[in-house]
């Protein structure tokens, strides 16, 4: 039995002092994943797909906030609070220096045990900023075809959070062709948030 295979290029793995850098090549000659079909149950697949999209979309990284009115509340109630603090005194002084003695401790662990993270994290989306825009603003889902069900997986624009979705062949109704495998396609997770009754769907490299 003969294989044959084309590599656009060769698989790597490269050692530097912060870590190991690994590249796979993909095989040029490997068979296209596709999916052809007609959503059924339309509600509950857009549903369902919307929700997917809220992850992909979410990032919870620090956002300052508009504190206007905090500030405002803050001269008019001021006096009243020096007067409060000054009467608890000692006690008080006491118990903060504490609280923020532990919280520094904390933040440096924290800091320490992510900073390699961060790093290699802001390497990447440098790199996608420069070679491939549309991927830097939204990391499009990969999309899985088996026998038996589609599925879609997904990260959250800050990386905290992880979705997939997966649906049986009954979701769908007059199946077309379709070829097993992995894919990422743009067309199909930003156009499937629209379906509507009896939708199709098309899902290709």
């Amino acid at each position: 039995m003969n294989f044959v295979h084309r590599f656009l290029g060769e698989s790597r793995a490269q050692t530097s002092v912060s870590g190991v850098a690994l590249g796979f090549a993909p095989d040029t000659l490997r068979a296209p994943t596709f999916f052809t079909g007609k959503v059924a149950k339309s509600l509950a697949f857009r549903e369902a797909i919307s929700a997917l999209h809220h992850v992909v979309v979410s990032d919870m990284r620090f956002k300052p906030r508009d504190r206007t009115a905090y500030f405002e509340w803050l001269r008019a109630n001021e006096p009243a609070q020096l007067v409060e603090s000054a009467a608890r005194g000692a006690q008080v002084n006491d118990h903060i220096a504490a609280t923020q003695a532990e919280i520094r401790d904390l933040d440096a662990a924290r800091d320490k045990i992510m900073k390699p993270y961060f790093k290699a994290q802001r390497a990447y989306f440098d790199y996608l900023y420069k070679t491939n825009r549309d991927a830097w603003i939204v990391l499009d889902p990969v999309i899985s075809v088996h026998p038996d069900e589609i599925s879609f997986e997904c990260f959250s624009l800050d990386e905290s959070s992880y979705g997939r979705l997966s649906c049986d062949h009954d979701v769908f109704e007059q199946l077309g062709e379709m070829s097993h495998g992995t894919t990422i396609s743009i067309t199909a997770t930003r156009s499937t948030t629209n379906s509507r009754k009896s939708a199709p769907i098309a899902i290709r490299p």
